[in-house]
Order: structure tokens, then C-alpha cells, then sequence
């Protein structure tokens, strides 16, 4: 994780982008925490959708490397009707390979836990507005774990959604992008184009 946060960093620095507003989610806010924590400079604000990269003694992480495919989507989406009729769409042979792939990837960048032991400290020295968002039923990040975070960093807002998980794709994003959109609408800057991972 640290060498892909380096060559986003150089990519932000030789662009001509100027400050951008970084979200990331999932193991994607974990990347973006890297970012901002080498060089905050290249950013306007930072957004992370319940990001991995903490951890705590107190709350368990699971160990979604270990889970099957229907594991996951059970684990992953909020309303288990929408994970039954998911699973019950047979996996192309080319999805099957992406699957594969992105396993390897996670595997390799998050490496045992998903988590960066200095980081949560090293956040401590980003002072960019930041705002994190949650799920209440994150079963992959834990909802607890936003404590880990929350407190390390100049937050703006720190928000909860009811009935939510960490999948953007399939659990109702509408009302946390409305939020972010209205909270850039309040800056008297309008947005430069954002770089979103994960």
C-alpha cells in the first residue's frame, strides 16, 4: 500500500489537476489516508467511506480473504434480499477471473488484518477538512472502528448511515453523495475534478 500511495502521490504532483477533493472507500480511504498523510498539500479535502487501515484490540476485524463469494456478498450488502438476488446470477467465466484477480490484489496490498499500525498517529498531522462516513451495519470495516479514525484528523463530520454496509455499488449511496454534495455547495471554492478509489 505504501508504494501505491507513493505513485498516486507523484501522479498528483506532475498533474495539472492542482488541490483535489480525494475520497476513498473501503481499501480505497485506506489508500487516500496514505495519500493525505505524505503529502496533504496536493489536496482540498479528503472523504473516506468507511476505510480500512484501522484497527483495534477492542474490535475485531473479520477475515474477508477467508470468505467465498456468497460469504461476502452477505457480509458486504446491507439488505439480504439484494445479496440473494446477486448470488443468484451465475458469475461469468471473465468475472470469475476479476474476482480472482482482485483477491490477489487485496491480498498483496493489505497483507494480514488490512491495516496500517503507524497510520492512525500519522493522521494526526493532516489538517485538511475531512469527513468521514459509516454505515451502522458495516460487517467488513466494523461501524466502531470510525472512533480508530475519527479523532486523529480535523474532521468536518464524522456520519452514520442506518441500514448501510460499505458497498457503494449496491447499498443506497443517493443519500451520502446528496450530503457531500451539499456540503461542497457551502464552500465558497467551487470542486476541482476528484480522484475517487476503491
Amino acid at each position: 500500500m505504501a508504494k501505491l500511495a507513493d505513485f498516486y502521490v507523484s501522479v498528483l504532483k506532475n498533474s495539472e489537476l492542482g488541490k483535489v477533493h480525494l475520497i476513498g472507500s473501503s481499501l480505497g480511504g485506506w489508500l487516500a489516508s496514505e495519500i493525505a498523510v505524505r503529502d496533504q498539500s496536493l489536496l482540498r479535502s479528503l472523504v473516506l467511506l468507511a476505510p480500512a487501515s484501522m484497527n483495534s484490540p477492542e474490535i475485531p476485524v473479520p477475515d474477508l480473504l477467508s470468505w467465498s463469494y456468497p460469504e461476502l456478498l452477505r457480509q458486504v450488502l446491507a439488505d439480504p434480499k439484494i445479496a440473494e438476488q446477486v448470488l443468484s446470477q451465475p458469475l461469468s467465466a471473465a468475472q470469475q477471473e476479476l474476482r480472482a484477480n482482485n483477491g490477489i490484489a487485496v491480498a498483496r496490498l493489505g497483507r494480514a488484518g488490512l491495516h496500517n499500525p503507524a497510520l492512525a498517529q500519522s493522521l494526526s498531522t493532516v489538517k485538511i477538512a475531512t469527513t468521514i462516513i459509516w454505515g451502522d451495519t458495516d460487517r467488513v470495516t466494523p461501524t466502531d472502528m470510525r472512533r480508530c479514525g475519527s479523532m486523529r484528523c480535523r474532521m468536518r463530520a464524522c456520519i452514520s448511515f442506518r441500514s448501510a454496509t460499505i458497498s457503494p455499488r449496491w447499498n443506497d449511496c443517493r443519500t451520502p453523495w446528496r450530503r457531500l454534495d451539499h456540503s461542497s455547495q457551502t464552500s465558497a471554492e467551487r470542486s476541482v475534478p476528484a480522484r475517487a478509489f476503491g
